[in-house]
Formats: structure tokens, sequence, C-alpha cells
């Protein structure tokens, strides 16, 4: 099994195409991938990186990276205003991705919304932004329709369950995953914030896990901002690989249980109003990928204790 490891624009405080902090570049961000010795990078916003097939090409090929695909966030319940819009956007991305390197998976998502953000950790049942059946065939609906046209551009669709969205629980994944034929994108933060349990859905669905985010999160930290009554922020718990208190050397047992060896992309959120030097975060990133060497099954004898 040879996986593939990638970092992501997010982990740099990312979140659209105009939250480059000033003084920046987005080129930094590819060296710091090369120089801490990952394999490539996810695509970012529209935007971030060239839009132009070739320079974009030629900023990878510079660097020895490969595009680890690209997240598309969609507003399946919105107006048709916002869905037309979402569809326009992910038609770009595909648009550039099938001329760059076609292999790279395309990470279908329900855009998260503010109000959802205040129930992570909370019942939702009973409220108004919990979807109701016919919603529910609207949004199963959306990401059929969404991965159809991926694929007609001849490229892997993957569904990412996202905190703060329609998706977020183990029976909400289950729905989708029942309804759909969809790839999956297994983020190991937001799976598990959102109640499930990563040994769960490697049983239930597997062979359909075709991506991996691979982030930390500190469950303390999380339970003391439901406490309080305020709202979850990822960027807020998330931290460097093996700092937080998911048992991620297990997990990566599980991958290698399954035979699983697409891309693992390291998600470390960082919020976009961050004054954190990137030199700094270039370290991090450079940790994390020694982490996940010297924890990788497959790529070392057996180590470290197991589940815990």
């Amino acid at each position: 099994m040879t996986s593939h490891y990638a970092n992501a624009p997010v982990t740099w405080g990312i979140w659209g195409a105009n939250t480059l902090p000033a003084g920046h570049t987005a080129t930094e961000i590819l060296d710091a991938c090369q120089a801490a010795g990952y394999d490539g990078c996810e695509l970012g916003p529209l935007g971030l990186f060239p839009q132009d097939p070739a320079a974009l090409g030629e900023a990878l090929a510079a660097r020895d990276l490969r595009l680890a695909g690209a997240y598309v966030p969609i507003r399946a319940l919105g107006t048709p205003h916002e869905l037309d819009a979402d569809r326009a956007a992910l038609n770009q991305v595909c648009e550039l991705l099938a001329a760059v390197d076609g292999r790279a998976p395309i990470i279908l998502a329900e855009e998260t919304y503010p109000e959802l953000k205040a129930l992570i950790g909370r019942p939702r049942e009973g409220s108004p932004r919990d979807a109701g059946p016919e919603e529910w065939d609207a949004l199963i609906e959306v990401f059929a329709a969404a991965a159809a046209a991926v694929r007609g551009w001849g490229l892997t669709a993957s569904f990412h369950p996202h905190l703060a969205t329609h998706v977020e629980r183990a029976a909400d994944l289950d729905r989708l995953m029942e309804a759909t034929d969809l790839g999956l994108t297994l983020d190991t933060g937001h799976l598990v914030g959102g109640g499930d349990r990563w040994e769960r859905v490697l049983d239930t669905w597997g062979p359909r896990i075709d991506h991996v985010h691979i982030k930390d999160i500190d469950e303390t930290a999380m339970a003391q901002l439901v406490a309080s009554g305020a709202a979850v922020s990822i960027a807020e718990i998330s931290r460097e690989l093996g700092q937080g208190t998911l048992d991620l050397g297990a997990f990566l047992d599980g991958l290698d249980a399954i035979g699983f060896d697409g891309w693992i992309v390291v998600e470390q959120d960082r919020s976009p109003d961050t004054a954190r030097p990137y030199r700094d975060v270039a370290q991090e990133q450079r940790r994390n990928r020694e982490w996940l060497r010297s924890h990788r099954q497959s790529e070392h004898s057996p180590r470290r204790k197991g589940h815990q």
C-alpha cells in the first residue's frame, strides 16, 4: 500500500481566495510543502493558486508536487441563485483539475451554516435548522447531480461530512451514503466532533473511503466550549498531529487494515485572522509530516501503543 501525503491551504489560515495574509504569497505554501517532504497540496479556494492550468502545473512540477484534490462546498439548501453560483464554481474547479491532474479528487461538502455552529455537540432534533424529509430529498438530489457533473469531467467525486452542516452525525452520513454512490472523504476531526467513531466508519463504509483528511483535535477543549454555550470552531480545537486527544496511530492502522492507498491530507485548521508567522506554521507542518512518517505502519516496522 502506497499512500501519498499532502497538506491543505486551510492549515495556513486560507478559508477563501482573499484570506491570504498581507506580506505572504501562495507559493510560500507550496515551498513549505516541498521542504517538509509532502507529495502534494490541495487546491484551496479558486484564486489562491494560478487558475491557468499551465501556470499551476508548472508551479507544482517545479516543486515535485501534485494536486491532492479540491474542496468544493455547495449551498445545497440555499437559494436558486446561491446554488447556481456554487455549481458554476464547481464547473470551474473541475475544468482546472481535469487540465492539470485528472487523478485529483473533487471533495464535495455542504457549505457550513452559522446557525448550526451553535449546535455542534448539542442536541439538534427539533431545531429550525435540522433538515426535514423534503430538505433531505433536495440535499441528496443536489449532491447526486454534483457527483454526476464531476464524473462528466472524468474526475472522482468524494463527499466530506462536515461540522455545522446537515451531514455531520453518524446517521446523517449513513443516510447520504445509502442514497448515493459517492465516495467518502474521512476527516478525523469532523468525524469525531460530530459524535461518530472512525472504527464504525471504517467497518461500515471502508470500501468507499477514497480520500482522508487527518486532523487531531482537543476533545476537552471542545467539551469546554459546548459547556460554556459558545459555538464550536474547528480552528479552535485543531492541534498538531499527536498533540490532541485522538488516537491517530490506531486510525492509521485502521486505514492499513482496509488497504487504503489514497491521499492522506494534513489539515490543522487555522483561523484566517491569525497573526502567527508562516515560518512557525511551516515548522508545524514539517513536524506533522515527521509524525506521519513515524506512525504509519505501512512505511515502518510495528511501533507505538495500540488503540486506547
